[in-house]
């Protein structure tokens, strides 16, 4: 046996021990969960594992189960992973003929298994995308029409959206004031993180809409959401469960991740719904 064919065993081994321990401890904790060792964080499982609903359970563990491999072994998934994305669509059409800025009930061809329960849920933040390479950091760049890209931009399409002239791409973070907020979240995460996409926030970014003090750097598909009613029974219930959902949760947006790498996004905008939202104070 090769080296090759003796680290595929190794892997092959240690998945079949996260799925069957996780399996196990998920039962041991009533349903609550998939627990991640690190910090003894618990990934909740959708409502199926709660009612009895075994189909719902298992399709919601496995995607529990990816997730938990990718964030122990980064290397193994595309959650947050290194390769500049395309533009991420929407799970909807927009209203072309009315409010562009609001979408329809119809589904964008293509994110059909968002309906389907497919993927993972995670939390949009709201500034502006970074990517982290060979630990180096990467500012989002966008070469819309009309616009020359300045050298050491990297596209990340093809060509420009062939609707709204977009064009986004990466530039290396430098020594310009323009970069402050950048080099200063980049300080703050000890100048390493490992390879992969990232939000920069924080008081100069965009308004400070996430409300945080200090400029940081989040982990793309980091917080992972619980959405119970997931799959949906059809486009339109889709449409208004996460009115809904987004109605009441204090996050920009959601992205929706399949373990074949596609993605999705959905954001409170889309439905007409407020944001930012108001700093939440506590006390008199």
């Amino acid at each position: 046996m090769n080296m090759t064919q003796s680290g595929s065993m190794i892997f092959l081994w240690f998945t079949m021990c996260v799925l069957v321990g996780g399996y196990r401890a998920m039962r041991r904790g009533g349903g609550r969960g998939v627990p991640l060792s690190r910090g003894g964080r618990w990934f909740p499982v959708q409502s199926g594992a709660r009612t009895g609903n075994k189909k719902a359970a298992a399709g919601c563990f496995a995607g529990h189960a990816r997730h938990l491999l990718r964030e122990i072994c980064p290397g193994a998934g595309k959650i947050g992973g290194s390769s500049a994305p395309k533009k991420i669509p929407s799970i909807f059409e927009r209203d072309w003929d009315g409010d562009r800025s609001r979408v329809t009930s119809t589904l964008t061809p293509g994110c059909e298994w968002v309906m389907h329960g497919e993927g993972v849920a995670t939390r949009k933040w709201d500034g502006t995308a970074c990517l982290v390479r060979d630990n180096r950091l990467f500012k989002r760049y966008d070469a819309k029409t009309g616009r020359t890209p300045p050298a050491g931009f990297e596209p990340a399409q093809d060509a420009p959206d062939a609707v709204t002239g977009h064009w986004p791409g990466w530039l290396p973070v430098g020594d310009g004031p323009d970069d402050a907020w950048h080099r200063e979240a980049w300080m703050h995460s000890g100048y390493s993180l490992p390879d992969g996409m990232y939000e920069l926030v924080g008081p100069k970014v965009g308004g400070n809409p996430e409300h945080v003090e200090h400029h940081l750097l989040i982990r793309h598909g980091k917080d992972v959401l619980t959405i119970g009613w997931l799959p949906a029974k059809s486009a339109n219930d889709l449409c208004d469960n996460l009115t809904s959902y987004l109605s009441l949760a204090r996050i920009e947006g959601v992205v929706f991740w399949h373990p074949d790498g596609r993605m999705a996004k959905i954001k409170r905008r889309d439905f007409g719904l407020p944001w930012p939202l108001a700093k939440e104070t506590t006390g008199p």
